[in-house]
This record gives C-alpha cells, sequence and structure tokens, in this order.
C-alpha cells in the first residue's frame, strides 16, 4: 500500500489467497463495508466462530469423529492466513517460515512425523539478504493473530 515493492507483499497476497481459499470469499466481496475487509472479517470470527467463516464444502462429508480434527488444520491454516495478511509488513512472516509452518501442520495432520525444511536448498538465494527473523521452530509457538 505504500508503493514501496518487497517480498512482504508477496507474502501479504499469500495470507490472502488462503483466507479467500478457507472462506470462499473474494477481498472485493460487497459484503466487505465501512473499513470490514476479508482479514478482519476472518479474524473477527477466530478462533471461536470459525465455522461460520469456512467455506462449508470445506466441512462436507466429514465424519463426525473427523471434525474436530480437520476444524482444528482449518483454524491452523486460517491463522497463517491472518498472520501473513497482517497490516504491518514488519510483522508478517517470510515465506520461509510460512512454508516451513505449513509443513508442520501437514505432516500432524496426516500423522507422518517429517523434517520441517524446504524441499530444496534455498540458502545460495538467501545470500547478501538480510534477514533479521529467527526461522527456528520455537518463533512458530509465539505466531499470534494479535499485533501487539
Amino acid at each position: 500500500m505504500g508503493g514501496k515493492i518487497s517480498t512482504r507483499g508477496d507474502v501479504y497476497s499469500y495470507g490472502i489467497l488462503l483466507l479467500e481459499l478457507l472462506t470462499r470469499r473474494r477481498p472485493t466481496d460487497k459484503m466487505f463495508v465501512e473499513g470490514i475487509n476479508l482479514p478482519k472479517w476472518a479474524s473477527m470470527h477466530f478462533p471461536n466462530k470459525i465455522t461460520e467463516v469456512v467455506d462449508n464444502q470445506l466441512l462436507r462429508n466429514v465424519e463426525e469423529l473427523n471434525k474436530v480434527m480437520v476444524l482444528g488444520c482449518l483454524s491452523e491454516f486460517m491463522q497463517i492466513g491472518l498472520i501473513c495478511a497482517r497490516e504491518d509488513p514488519h510483522q508478517r512472516p517470510t515465506m520461509v517460515e510460512t512454508v516451513q509452518r505449513l509443513e508442520k501442520i501437514t505432516s500432524v495432520f496426516l500423522g507422518i512425523p517429517r523434517a520441517f525444511h524446504l524441499p530444496i536448498d534455498i540458502s545460495p538465494l538467501l545470500e547478501g539478504t538480510s534477514n533479521p527473523r529467527n526461522t527456528n521452530e520455537e518463533n512458530f509457538e509465539s505466531w499470534s493473530t494479535s499485533t501487539s
């Protein structure tokens, strides 16, 4: 929004895309008026009223026994979307952190233990870039949708 191009804008776009997929709503939906946008609307219902914003098709044909697990997974994905779509670019995670968080959620949901890493070595791409963020696993535990 400030006119400066950065990868943090890509993270924002990814967050919006993830929220679109989960809610089946577009950011340009006519329901978003008077300062309410897709991330604000989703965060108003997160985490206690997630069933009111998640696309019902995602819960179709889910057995009652699995519904809690599926809702937990969808909640985790929504949290990633909300964090990536934060208004302040400096509060957004990097895409590397986001992918690592997605891998963690996927492995827990599928019950497959995995090492949390990207499938390719991207360290040569990161050389010469300044990345003050800590990308270790403990950092993911501190992710929060709050802006404080």
